[in-house]
Order: structure tokens, then sequence, then C-alpha cells
């Protein structure tokens, strides 16, 4: 029975090849918009997913008050993560990161970073980054230390660097300081809000520059993790005046910003939050326009469906007529859209290839169509379903209503059966 209604669909495509080409290639390419928005809208809600205890990171920001009104910044003073760590046991882990700039040469070869960051110790393992050379638990104990990602080795080393024997070689900072080479950590990755090339520990500024560890210090982010079971309402209205406890005459107050919320959520002033962020309201904007498209296609799929059937209307009286059961008609209806919608949807899959490195050269990202992910063919069965649902319900139950001699006849718009 379904070979029989298989060959009927597909007899009744080769018949109707411009309307096959039109309904099926207009699907394809409304489904294929609609996957590039979603997957684009997808990339950008998974960053900073991989870090250890995603979950329950955050980072301290500040709502400061100027004389022209309040202004929110993502930095904080220096001495605020140990102080915070030596006085709330809800935090399991905290560290700073710090902005730098500075040249970077080793023997006649040199490096401007655009991204060195100071950082503690406790960094690596925090974020979960690898270090591919060197040992993170040993890495900046002392002032002296870099650590420089592989793409920077690479510029100083070679493509081969992790064949040379490069751990403790010298490298100048400036031009004035001397700094051994510790390790060489993975390039930042891509669905991480931090970005670095050049990492040096805080103790290099604790010695180099003592003001940086001051309470008017504002220049440093500030993260941590919170214990699992730890009340994050509680703690947060904790922390808010610890600033005016150690810092006299500081009224400014703190706040937790979720990891998860730093790439779409951060709109901080006065240049506070160094890194190049996405913002949730312009992917809002691709959500409802991915929506527009595919409600478009939709319609425009149902309606000439629903056309294509009213036009098979001697077929039903015939059918109906020999005693077909409506069920069958049911089967044979929501069949031939289903084959239809998957015929789009396997075309669609073409025209997302074709569409993805544009969209990757203009978004700078590298999404792929995640083929071996169960969430996307899972979506993607449900969305077909509901598709086929929708183009064969109507002209299926629609049957149901007149008679074969009305239909038998050609009319399946007329005289409704009692």
């Amino acid at each position: 029975m379904l070979r029989n209604y298989l060959k009927i669909a597909l007899r009744n495509l080769l018949k109707n090849k411009v309307y096959a080409f039109i309904n099926i290639g207009g699907l394809a390419l409304g489904l294929a918009c609609v996957m590039a928005i979603g997957l684009y809208v997808w990339d950008e809600y998974q960053y900073d997913r991989a870090v250890p205890q995603f979950e329950h990171t955050y980072r301290i920001t500040e709502k400061q008050k100027q004389a022209d009104g309040l202004y929110n910044v993502a930095v904080t003073p220096g001495p605020l993560a140990p102080v915070l760590k030596s006085n709330f046991p809800e935090i399991t882990q905290i560290v700073r990161v710090g902005a730098w700039y500075g040249l970077l040469q080793y023997q006649q070869t040199a490096f401007e970073s655009k991204a060195m960051r100071i950082v503690d110790p406790s960094f690596f393992s925090f974020f979960g980054f690898k270090l591919l050379v060197g040992n993170p638990k040993t890495a900046f104990q002392a002032p002296d230390e870099v650590v420089i990602s592989e793409a920077v080795a690479a510029h100083f080393f070679g493509n081969d660097w992790k064949r040379k024997p490069i751990l403790g070689q010298p490298f100048r900072l400036d031009q004035k300081l001397t700094l051994r080479l510790v390790g060489v950590v993975e390039n930042t990755p891509r669905r991480s809000h931090l970005s670095f090339d050049v990492l040096l520990p805080f103790k290099y500024l604790e010695l180099n520059d003592p003001w940086s560890n001051r309470w008017n210090s504002n220049n440093y982010h500030t993260y941590l993790k919170i214990r699992p079971d730890a009340d994050v309402s509680l703690f947060s209205q904790k922390i808010v005046g610890v600033l005016k406890k150690y810092d006299k005459g500081n009224e400014t107050p703190l706040f937790l910003q979720p990891l998860g919320d730093i790439h779409l959520h951060s709109k901080f002033d006065f240049g506070s939050d160094w890194q190049t962020h996405s913002d949730i309201a312009t992917l809002r904007i691709f959500i409802v326009v991915g929506l527009i498209v595919l409600l478009i296609a939709l319609f425009n799929f149902i309606n000439l469906a629903t056309a294509r059937a009213t036009q098979r209307a001697q077929e039903v009286g015939i059918r109906k007529s020999a005693g077909a059961m409506r069920s069958s008609l049911v089967v044979q209806f929501l069949g031939e859209a289903l084959l239809m919608v998957s015929l789009a949807f396997g075309l669609g899959l073409v025209f997302l290839e074709l569409l993805l490195p544009f969209m990757n050269e203009l978004s700078q990202k590298t999404i792929i169509t995640p083929l071996y992910s169960p969430l996307f063919w899972g979506s993607s069965v449900v969305l077909l379903i509901i598709i086929s649902l929708l183009a064969g319900l109507y002209p299926a139950f629609l049957s149901f209503f007149f008679s074969p001699c009305s239909c038998a006849k050609g009319d399946f718009g007329s005289k409704i059966k009692k």
C-alpha cells in the first residue's frame, strides 16, 4: 500500500514538473535561509560554554556614580580578588585579567601584541585553557615568566616549534625587561569572549607597577566561581558594599554578571570591556527575520499544495467511488506532502552548504552544518513533520466533506456531502 502511495506521489511530481520545481525549490530556499540563521543564532549562544562549571561562573561589574549620572563598568580594583576570596567561602576560584600592551622580542624577531593580558596563575584552570607546552600548575610563580599562544610561537620559532626546545628561552619586553618562556597556550577558542596572544603574571605588575595593587586601580576584570550549593542571590547582596568597606569613601556597588551573558549582554562605558562582543538586540532581529522567512516559505508551500490538491478532484472522486476509505486519502495526501518536504529539505541542505562560506566570511565565523548532531536532526524531523501536516491535512480532510459524484465531475469546491 505504501509503495503504491509513493508511486502515485512520484508520478504526480514528474507529471507536474513546473509545480514541483517551484514548490520544492521555494521551500528549499526558505529552509536554507532559516537553517543558516538558526546555526548563526545557535553559535552565538554557545560562547564560553566550554568553561569548567560554566553555570557557576561570573564576572564582577560596577555601577559607578559620576557627576552626570550612573555608568556601568566591567573593571574592578586590583586588590578586590584576594579580599573576596579570603572573606567569602561561597567562592571556590577567582582570577584577575588585565589588559596590557608591549613589544615582545626574541633574538631578531619582534611581535607587537594586540591582546597582551595580565593574569593570575589560576587563569588556565579557571577557564580550562590548555598549555600545549609547559606545566599550568607551576607557570606564573615568578614575575619574569611569559606564556605565548601557539600562533605567536609559530611567529617566533616557525611552524615546527613543537619539535624545538623552546621552554626557558629569553624574551625582551619593550627592550627593557627580560622574560623567560614557561609555556605555550592554545589559541583563543573561537567561542570565547576572551582574546589573548601573550600572557604575563600578575606578579609582574606587583613588581614593576605597584599602583596596580591599589584600590583605585580600576583596571582588571575579576571572575569568580561560586559553590553549586550557594545562594547566588544572597551572595550578590553580600558583595554589593565591599568597596565601601575596604576603600573608604567608595560608594560604588558591585554586581555579578553571569559568564553566559557576557558575549550578548555587555554594554559597558569608558571602554572598560576590551573584548569585541555581539549584541542580543541584533540576535533577536535575526530570529524575527528567520521566523518571517519560515512563515513566508510555509505559506507559499501550503497554498500551492492546496491549490494543486483541488485540481485532483476527479482522482479523489474515482478513488472514493471505488471504495477508498477516507483514512487512505489522508495517508496519501500526508505522504505526498512529506515526500515533497523531504525533497525540499535535502535540496535545502545543498543550498545551505553553498551559503555558509559567504555567511562565514561576513560574520568571521567557521560555522558548519552539524550533520552529526542529534539535536540538529531531531529539530529538523520535527519541523518536517509540522510542515507536512500543515500542507497535507487541509486538502485531505477537505475531501471528507464532498460527495464522490461532485468530485468525479471535477467539482472539489461545492456541494458538501450532508
